[in-house]
């Protein structure tokens, strides 16, 4: 926890060697500690480790001496008494990614930034501020006017495949959406941590006076552009990669954007790195709280159909729900057919949107107009082909319809467009408002959105 660094020969147990930090007796029993993991260099010639004085050290794997070429040991804080290293340590390419934190009590002033060194000669070669981000240097702490958004995880920076983005998740601080960035998980390019999106939950200003802090655990990625996050609340969040806040990275910053979330399997509070495994293609993620254990199943559910699905079924099946063109009676199993095939089209529209909250996106019912229009020119070569009615493009419903108030064929085709046109625009403004409203109630209960819970915890009496 004071820097010394002991290499351990694997299979026997012996110490090799020991590297303890100049200055080492200036902060040793003190609250000024590291607790940041060492790092091997890929290529088997160094590890890196870190020391409470805000230094990163390059030391040699065989002897642990330590290498002072170039600008070796770097230092990544202008105030180590407020500002501790204690995300681990990872590796992009030919630099190493550094991020900092504050200590036990959060005492400001301090400010997580992450830092990109180069592995060759110890130079700095960007900075990411999650405070005052628009500065792109390591700064003096107390100048900047916010104070903490730690990268406290124990995971540290996250590299994305193909090592040309990294995830950090931050704790409480004040959020802007430009320049600050408390309890939010934050996409930076590398090499150069230029920022590039972000996820804040709708709820950051409560997390922030509560010490909910949402990086308490770091980003985890669970692939088919997927990630997760999980914080001090016991929430885990399922976001998607490519849009953390739901937008596009090129549209402004908004709060929320989750497309899922779950209760802990404890309830606790997450300090802890998720695991995941991938095996073909099954993703399992394991999660350990303070209480409990469990394993969660990633089931992808592909955007487009679910748009299709909605705005088909409170459109063209809620219309033949309410105005059945069925010749059959009650109690036929064609009647429970019809009825549960249409009924449940509403209902299963209903729950993905609705209860695994799938948000439609922009411009879904203009893409499910177009989707209807090429399908109904298949359905046409059907009828002429086979003489049927696919769609009612050959003739109107025998019983009464809304097609009945639109005029004789094949002019109730057209009319038939003009108000299916019309249903999905009011459906999709009536979509837009209530989730615009929803998303400014309070948060719904996260046991309501747990599903393939692999073991789910036993109710609780209080």
């Amino acid at each position: 926890t004071y820097g010394k660094t002991i290499a351990i020969d694997a299979a026997s147990g012996r110490i090799l060697w020991t590297f303890t930090p100049p200055g080492y007796g200036e902060w040793a029993g003190s609250p000024q500690i590291t607790v940041s993991s060492p790092l091997a260099d890929p290529d088997g010639r160094y590890v890196y480790t870190t020391s409470p004085n805000g230094l990163i050290h390059k030391l040699l794997l065989g002897d642990g001496g330590e290498v002072h070429a170039g600008a070796w040991p770097v230092s990544v804080t202008r105030d180590a008494t407020h500002e501790k290293l204690g995300a681990a340590l990872n590796i992009d390419g030919p630099y190493l990614l550094v991020a900092t934190s504050g200590y036990f009590g959060d005492i400001p002033p301090y400010q997580g930034h992450v830092l990109l060194i180069d592995r060759t000669n110890g130079h700095i070669a960007s900075v990411f501020n999650t405070l005052c981000a628009n500065r792109r240097q390591v700064i003096v702490p107390s100048s900047c006017p916010a104070s903490d958004s730690a990268i406290l995880s124990r995971s540290g920076p996250v590299v994305e495949p193909g090592a040309t983005r990294v995830l950090i998740a931050t704790g409480n601080a004040p959020y802007n959406g430009t320049t600050d960035f408390g309890d939010s998980v934050i996409e930076l390019t590398l090499p150069g941590l230029r920022y590039r999106q972000a996820f804040t939950p709708t709820n950051q200003e409560e997390l922030n006076t509560t010490d909910t802090d949402l990086g308490s655990s770091a980003p985890v990625l669970l692939g088919q552009d997927r990630a997760m996050v999980t914080g001090k609340d016991g929430i885990i969040r399922v976001l998607v990669l490519s849009r953390l806040d739901g937008h596009s990275p090129s549209l402004p910053n908004r709060l929320g954007g989750e497309v899922q979330r779950l209760g802990l399997p404890g309830g606790g509070e997450l300090f802890t790195a998720p695991a995941v495994w991938r095996q073909h293609s099954s993703t399992t993620v394991f999660i350990g709280d303070e209480h409990a254990t469990a394993a969660y199943a990633l089931i992808t559910r592909r955007r487009w159909a679910v748009e299709l699905l909605y705005y088909w079924a409170f459109s063209a099946t809620l219309q033949a729900t309410l105005t059945p063109d069925l010749g059959h009676n009650f109690p036929s199993v064609y009647y429970f057919t019809y009825f549960g095939y249409h009924v449940g089209a509403l209902l299963a529209a209903a729950f993905l949107v609705w209860g695994l909250r799938i948000q439609p996106r922009r411009w879904a019912a203009a893409r499910t107009l177009a989707a209807t229009l090429g399908w109904a020119a298949v359905a046409g070569a059907a009828d002429l082909i086979t003489g049927g009615n696919y769609m009612y493009l050959a003739w109107k419903p025998a019983h009464s319809s809304l097609l009945s108030l639109l005029g004789p064929w094949p002019w109730y085709i057209a009319g038939a467009l003009g108000v299916g046109a019309l249903l999905l625009g009011v459906i999709d403004v009536v979509t837009r408002l209530l989730w615009r409203l929803d998303r400014h109630a309070d948060p719904p209960d996260p046991a309501a959105y747990r599903y393939r819970d692999s073991n789910p915890p036993e109710p609780s009496a209080v």
